[in-house]
């Protein structure tokens, strides 16, 4: 099967999917396996939803002291005289490109 058979048969879930997908996934390994990391992945997240976390002490307000602490303003460093150089060079090289490539095809069509 190719690799989108594969990824639709997939992403479909099992509950949805038609009998051509269904059976494509009976004998295909990759989505097999897909299958498997899938039925696992859910039934870890499903046990997550029991864990209740929180945070240690004084957290939140050594984060709001670390975002306090930064500067507001970020100097944007500035382009050299080369690099603009280069740049401009790049641009007019390709506005140049794009006109050669216009003005071949007008000739053509007037002469054709």
């Amino acid at each position: 099967m190719t690799p989108l058979v594969c990824l639709a048969a997939r992403r479909l879930p099992s509950t949805t999917r038609p009998a051509g997908a269904r059976r494509h996934v009976d004998v295909c390994l990759r989505c097999q396996v897909d299958a498997t990391r899938r039925r696992r992945l859910r039934r870890d997240l499903r046990s997550l939803r029991e864990v209740v976390e929180t945070a240690p002490p004084g957290l939140l307000s050594a984060v709001m002291a670390s975002l306090e602490a930064t500067p507001d303003v970020v100097t944007v460093r500035r382009r050299t005289g080369r690099r603009l150089a280069a740049g401009s060079a790049i641009v007019a090289a390709a506005v140049g490109a794009v006109g050669a490539v216009v003005v071949a095809a007008r000739r053509g069509h007037a002469v054709g």
